[in-house]
């Protein structure tokens, strides 16, 4: 049953929070994220993204990158743009996002990293080695989780309900809450409304209400959830009593040597507490006391997953970091967009080779000269764009499969085209392949392509079906399978441990 909490947050001052509010650090790139902040100087992005405000040549994982974010954090602390609540109790929030004729609610709150390890919250997804690394190095140095985890959940009456209520000024067990602390229209026009639960009686019933629920889903945030666990893990593993304390030596735990949601043959860094992990092939840094990642085939950390000892007194572990923080939506108010990919170049192939390739393993239909960009109107339908002409691939049955992740169209894509054809072995590491989010657009994939000589791929977006499908049997997506829009600003709920 899951483990959904209020917590004590630290906020944007209410006149403040427009300004401050940014979208998640990983929809940036470093240029972007530079050119952002030049045009919103008080942005949470310069927390979040901090090596933007560094010159392009330097080291974006120098730990200076990340001491210096804590010191913009304190500064906002201490010149009041971040405030404390003033009853200094935990609270749940809640969040709706609104564009268009589209609306979502959920709930801001804390979920457990416990339940993370115990599969209560569930992956869909890999995780990058380095981009895990970066929040790891971000969490610790800040003492704080800055950007929520956007989890999905089967819809449930009584959260529904109650959230309803609230948002709309109606009674839930005695309480209204009517007045929101926020509610402005960032640029992209999405419009964020922010509430408090005050009342007690609906905090509680939200708390009982989630601690029915039996799965929770990750939708976005992989990295910023697997890093918070990590980070409750150090701080669980430094308080609990040694093994002399214990009565003598102790059995491994149950689940030690298993990780979750880190991707295929990959490790933590043996060096967690020092330095970032270098990329493949990379040679460390001058100065670098960490060993570098292995690449394949090495022995997790010993403690992911782990079930406390029974008898342990750190088992009641009550840090901070054993709860991380979240913003908790109904699955049938999310909207998933198609997340797309470019890659560099042919892999040596002329367009005329590799078309014909192509065509020997899809259904290949060129599209006239001049047409708006092809975006796929139904699963098995994939546009490929190179040489200034879209194409329409069609998935052949061969290739189809009824496995919940092979049967994937981005599946499908990677492993009889990316892989064999391209050499994008592991779209983790390569640095050949870019991601783009559908809210970008086709035309973005256009530019990509051409700037490089390349190929871009548009995909039919997956469903939630298919994620919790996905996650339900214990697999994994490819990485970068799926955009969710509207996206949560990032800056206005920061949880510190």
């Amino acid at each position: 049953m899951a483990s959904v909490i209020p917590f004590i947050s630290l906020r944007p001052a209410s006149e403040l929070a427009a300004e401050y509010a940014a979208l998640p650090y990983d929809v940036f790139s470093r240029d972007e994220a530079a050119a952002e902040i030049a045009a919103h100087p008080l942005s949470f992005l310069r927390i979040d993204s901090t090596a933007a405000l560094f010159p392009a040549e330097h080291d974006e994982y120098d730990p200076r990158v990340y001491a210096y974010a804590r010191e913009l954090l304190e500064a906002d602390e201490r010149n009041s743009v971040l405030i404390s609540e003033s009853d200094g109790k935990p609270h749940y929030y809640l969040y709706r996002l609104r564009r268009g004729q589209h609306e979502q609610t959920g709930v801001v709150a804390c979920v457990s990293v416990e339940d993370y390890h115990h599969d209560v919250i569930k992956c869909h997804e890999n995780t990058r080695t380095r981009k895990r690394k970066d929040r790891v190095e971000h969490i610790a140095a800040l003492e704080a989780h800055t950007g929520p985890v956007l989890i999905a959940y089967r819809p449930h009456k009584a959260i529904d309900a109650a959230v309803a209520a609230a948002v709309g000024g109606g009674a839930v067990v005695g309480a209204a809450v009517a007045t929101p602390l926020y509610d402005f229209v960032a640029p992209d026009g999405v419009q964020h409304s922010i509430w408090r639960i005050d009342d007690e009686a609906t905090a509680a019933m939200l708390q009982q209400a989630f601690s029915e629920i039996d799965a929770l889903y990750i939708a976005d945030g992989h990295h910023r959830a697997a890093a918070a666990a990590l980070i409750g893990d150090r701080r669980h593993e430094a308080q609990k009593p040694s093994a002399d304390q214990r009565g003598g030596g102790s059995s491994p735990r149950p689940g030690d040597n298993t990780t979750r949601c880190l991707g295929d043959n990959t490790t933590h860094c043996p060096g967690d507490n020092t330095t970032p992990c270098p990329d493949d092939n990379a040679t460390p840094r001058p100065g670098d006391n960490a060993t570098p990642c292995p690449d394949d085939n090495a022995t997790p950390r010993p403690g992911d997953n782990a079930t406390p000892y029974p008898d342990d007194p750190a088992s009641n572990f009550d840090d901070p970091s054993a709860h991380f923080l979240a913003v908790l939506f109904p699955a049938d108010q999310l909207t998933i967009l198609d997340y797309n990919r470019v890659v560099t170049d042919l892999n040596g192939y002329t367009p005329e080779e590799f078309l014909r390739r192509v065509g020997a393993i899809f259904e290949l239909s060129d599209l006239p000269i001049g047409q708006e960009p092809y975006r796929p109107e139904q699963r098995g339908a994939i546009g490929m764009y190179t040489q200034g002409t879209w194409y329409r691939l069609t998935i052949p049955e061969c290739l189809r499969s009824d496995d919940p992740v092979a049967g994937l169209d981005v599946s499908v894509l990677q492993d009889h085209l990316l892989a064999p054809m391209l050499n994008i072995d592991d779209p983790r590491r390569s640095s050949r392949i870019a991601f783009v989010g559908g809210a970008r657009g086709l035309k973005e994939l256009e530019r990509r392509a051409d700037a490089s000589q390349g190929v871009a791929f548009a995909l039919y977006p997956c469903s939630l079906g298919e994620l919790f499908s996905v996650a339900d049997k214990g697999k994994l997506m490819p990485p970068k399978s799926t955009w969710f829009e509207p996206k949560p600003r990032s800056g206005l709920f920061i949880h510190k441990i």
